[in-house]
């Protein structure tokens, strides 16, 4: 009967698309794929016209014979007695895509726990391969940058509330604690493929405790791998953890090492806590000059600190010649944005601005006896 045909067809269908011995073709992942690359013997088409669309379009760029892409273990899974650090690996370890040293760039670490350099995976991605770990054929996680944009705007609907609490806020109902632990998952997958922004948005939570336990040392280990690879906000946070003793012994010269390479590349927190170094000399020689460069640096972009120590430099004289409206400019447009200590230190010196006027407009007058 129709019925029982269409059954048969049905039941079959499902056979084939279940069937673990059926692979999809690279090309164009059609199910039953029957020809297999002669060269890496691990590609399967369905197809000649589409094995020869395939190598030309990136397969020839990547394809090896099956000796030269077995790669050496990078951590042997017997010795593992505890989850690896992000990004670590055994110095010995290759690249199980490019067989270099996985040592010799950006580290990908995929949730499976094989890692790679970060642009083979990236490579891979944009050449339509399937999104597969190409050693135990894991389906890869999102790209980095929508993991960590995706984190991102869950964190800000979640924690956007609790913003004068500060970065220190933590989870205090169910689905704040539930929405808190996707937004470190996410992170963590981002970071762990070598995303720089989402290392370092990861080791701020660590390190402000924000929605996790607070842990100095996870949040430095975050912080370098991103601020190695240039990025801003993480060499400051590294130069505030040297300065404070986070996770590390307290460290002035290398809080300033960080802190020059954040504020060269115009972070403006970095620039006013560089000025706050020499004004205080701590990891440099005492040099109010330079404090006042880095300061004027940051006020520029509107940093609060900056403004008021740059006013307070003013004010006293110190590497600029002695300017009280100067002093009060810097010191009014702090107050503004409500740092502490400005607003007492602009009332004192509109009484000087004033006693200042008063003199100029009575230059004769004699102080009384």
């Amino acid at each position: 009967t129709f019925n029982s045909d269409f059954e048969m067809q049905t039941n079959e269908k499902n056979k084939k698309t279940s069937d673990p011995s059926l692979k999809d073709c690279a090309n164009c992942g059609t199910v039953g794929a029957k020809l297999t690359c002669a060269k890496c013997k691990a590609t399967e088409y369905c197809s000649k016209a589409c094995q020869k669309h395939h190598w030309k379009n990136g397969h020839k760029d990547v394809c090896v014979i099956p000796e030269e892409r077995r790669p050496r273990m990078v951590v042997p899974a017997a010795e593992k007695t505890k989850q690896r650090p992000l990004g670590a690996a055994d110095a010995a370890g290759e690249c199980p895509i490019c067989l270099e040293s996985v040592l010799g760039g950006v580290i990908c670490t995929l949730p499976c726990k094989h890692a790679f350099h970060r642009d083979c995976v990236e490579k891979l991605r944009k050449q339509g391969v399937h999104q597969l770990c190409p050693l135990c054929r894991t389906s890869l996680p999102a790209g980095p940058e929508k993991l960590y944009k995706d984190a991102t705007c869950l964190y800000e609907s979640t924690a956007g509330k609790h913003r004068e609490v500060g970065l220190s806020w933590k989870p205090s109902t169910r689905s704040e604690e539930e929405a808190m632990a996707q937004v470190v998952e996410m992170t963590t997958n981002a970071a762990n493929q070598g995303y720089a922004r989402a290392q370092c948005h990861l080791g701020l939570y660590y390190q402000y405790g924000s929605g996790v336990a607070q842990d100095f040392n996870e949040a430095m280990q975050c912080h370098r791998k991103a601020a190695d690879q240039g990025d801003r906000m993480a060499q400051f946070s590294l130069g505030n953890m040297y300065h404070n003793g986070e996770g590390v012994a307290q460290d002035f010269k290398k809080a300033v090492h960080w802190l020059r390479k954040a504020a060269d590349q115009g972070e403006a927190m970095a620039q006013c806590s560089l000025g706050a170094m020499y004004m205080q000399g701590k990891g440099v020689a005492q040099d109010f000059k330079k404090a006042v460069h880095w300061l004027r640096k940051a006020a520029d972009q509107g940093d609060s600190a900056g403004q008021y120590n740059l006013g307070v430099l003013y004010r006293y004289g110190h590497g600029v010649a002695q300017d009280f409206k100067r002093a009060h400019f810097f010191l009014s447009a702090a107050e503004v944005k409500g740092y502490e200590g400005a607003h007492e230190l602009r009332l004192e010196l509109d009484a000087l601005l004033r006693q200042l006027t008063s003199e100029r407009s009575c230059p004769d007058a004699s102080p009384s006896k």
